[in-house]
């Protein structure tokens, strides 16, 4: 019985920590327009809290929704930068950022290198 129970959280653990990072994905590989990602609203189906939410996705996949997705962000990132006539603003706003210097500090951080910098890199 007990087993079973256990079977039947881990089922669920894992749709839910799966709806997370598929609507993640949406919104940075399918979306046509940035907008910020609440998980308030991708949780609301499930009927339990934020933070209860949280502890899920990080156990499932072994870091936060928000470093997912910050990761998740940067690689799209390094894509849409190594396209030719690339605007670094242009690549921050289809990402939602706030403004294009908060991308720039979020890239250096993670890369080691400026958004510029990786576009030389690249000879784009």
């Amino acid at each position: 019985m007990f087993t079973k129970l256990i079977l039947i959280s881990l089922c669920c653990v894992k749709k839910i920590a799966g709806s997370i990072k598929q609507k993640l994905d949406n919104q940075i590989y399918y979306s046509n327009s940035p907008t910020r990602i609440l998980l308030s609203q991708i949780i609301e189906d499930y009927n339990i809290s934020q933070s209860y939410a949280l502890d899920l996705f990080q156990k499932y996949y072994h870091q936060s929704p928000q470093a997912y997705l910050i990761k998740l962000k940067l690689n799209a990132a390094k894509n849409l930068l190594r396209q030719p006539q690339t605007h670094i603003n242009e690549v921050a706003e289809r990402l939602a950022y706030s403004d294009p210097s908060h991308f720039s500090r979020e890239f250096k951080k993670h890369f080691k290198m400026t958004p510029k910098e990786y576009m030389k890199q690249e000879d784009l």
